[in-house]
């Protein structure tokens, strides 16, 4: 069995682009775990989290739920890079190109709000849970404190760093002309 150049692009264009969805939608729901813990971290009746077959502390599972939703955007960011090599590397503008670039999904839609909202829903969310945690640490600081603003300032620049990335690569449609570099919009 014979498989030409353009199948196999195809068939893993189509891959990272699943890839890239599943991510981002498993960072969406961490990033929303992350946040109903913040909410209820503080209450001393909440101890404990169920968590597939056993129990994690609250702060544990707080942690873990971070931990997935930094670990799920390098993933999507790096599913991402992925489908745009994958795109570079078709033959010169063809019939082919323009059926694959209609492949359903977040980063081929045409909406600016659907394609960079998704991205943006979990930094989002979990930079508000970061801000209600650390007001519950500091309650005196008030957003005044110096040390307040760097915690923040450094947890901003830790966690929202990869979704800062796919929203700069997705601000346009994946593989719409303005997306594509110099060099291949002259081909």
């Amino acid at each position: 069995m014979s498989l030409d150049r353009d199948t196999i692009l195809v068939e893993n264009f189509r891959q990272s682009l699943d890839l890239y969805q599943r991510s981002l939608v498993w960072a969406m729901t961490a990033s929303a775990a992350f946040f109903i813990l913040s909410l209820n971290l503080g209450d001393p009746q909440f101890s404990t989290v169920s968590v597939l077959y056993g129990r994690l502390s609250g702060p544990a599972a707080w942690f873990v739920s971070l931990a997935l939703f930094f670990v799920l955007g390098i993933l999507a960011g790096s599913a991402l890079h992925s489908a745009k090599t994958v795109r570079a590397r078709f033959a010169a503008p063809s019939d082919i190109v323009e059926a694959v670039l209609l492949y359903p999904s977040l980063a081929t839609n045409a909406y600016g709000v659907v394609r960079v909202g998704t991205v943006l829903f979990s930094p989002v969310v979990v930079l508000i849970g970061i801000v209600i945690e650390l007001r519950r640490e500091w309650p005196g600081s008030n957003g005044h404190d110096l040390s307040w603003w760097l915690t923040l300032a450094a947890y901003v620049i830790l966690l929202v760093a990869p979704y800062g990335r796919i929203a700069f690569l997705l601000r346009h449609p994946l593989g719409s002309p303005s997306s594509q570099p110099a060099r291949l919009a002259r081909t």
